[in-house]
């Protein structure tokens, strides 16, 4: 026998509930079941177990990079430091101030286009492919499918390798020839992980 309101168990004979007072029916027949038992809910996992495997494998992103700040960053770099002497030596000779604002203006154009530029380039190793796509709003891309793939090396000058970016260059038997992913972050793992595509491509 069960107490109604805090479910603990009580002896056949008793008339009150020895933990919470309750009065007990007498009328009682039988064991009711304990109205706190657990209860057991379904939990299907079938749609998302669905939605896993219906993704094939070839559309699995190993990597998505686009290419380093670094030179960039020279660029806007080197158009600042112009700016400043320009300003300088337009202060000194007490030339017009506007002139030296104009160079400097025109100083930082190029440092711009090559941020364009390295913001309209991503990097995509896929188990099957690499892509490298172009553009902003008419977008052009372009897919090197691993298998013409013979060979991969990483490019990159002194300080380039101390600072981790540099050129993935990938020999492809194709006619595209050699495909060069420029001043890209930290090449060397990037090249590890082409060539272990590679590895198990051809296996």
């Amino acid at each position: 026998m069960w107490c109604h309101r805090c479910g603990k168990a009580l002896p056949a004979e008793s008339n009150y509930c020895n933990s919470c007072g309750m009065g007990i029916i007498a009328a009682q027949v039988g064991t009711p079941q304990n109205p706190y038992s657990s209860i057991n809910l379904p939990y299907k996992t079938d749609k998302i177990e669905a939605s896993i495997s219906q993704n094939p494998d070839d559309e699995r992103v190993i990597f998505r990079i686009r290419p380093s700040f670094y030179s960039v960053g020279k660029a806007y770099l080197g158009a600042g430091i112009f700016s400043i002497l320009a300003m300088a030596i337009f202060g000194y000779f007490r030339l017009p101030i506007g002139i030296s604002l104009g160079l400097s203006l025109v100083s930082f154009i190029f440092p711009l286009m090559k941020h364009v530029q390295r913001n309209r380039v991503v990097y995509t190793l896929t188990p099957s492919k690499i892509e490298i796509d172009f553009g902003f709003f008419s977008k052009t891309v372009r897919n090197i499918p691993l298998r013409n793939a013979q060979d991969v090396t990483v490019s990159a000058t002194m300080f380039e390798r101390i600072i981790k970016v540099g050129d993935v260059i990938v020999d492809s038997a194709a006619q595209t020839g050699k495909i060069q992913m420029r001043q890209v972050p930290d090449p060397r793992k990037h090249a590890e992980l082409i060539l272990q595509q590679l590895q198990q491509l051809h296996r």
